[in-house]
């Protein structure tokens, strides 16, 4: 199975980053599947931002 393959059937993914205190921040992003696709070979994913996906997410402070 291609990474292309697996990635265009997904219905939804976590996306990672680091804010500026340093601290992990992850978002969970979903679609219908075929939302989320391989853009090239570096590889850049491209996902639509479907309905949901801009809540803003909330913790207690203990990661």
């Amino acid at each position: 199975m291609t990474r292309r393959f697996f990635l265009s059937r997904r219905g939804s993914f976590y996306l990672a980053g680091v804010g500026e205190s340093g601290r992990p921040y992850i978002q969970h992003r979903g679609g219908p599947p075929g939302f989320l696709e391989i853009l090239d070979d570096r590889p850049r994913l491209g996902f639509a931002d479907v309905r949901g996906n801009r809540t803003r997410p909330r913790s207690n402070g203990r990661c």
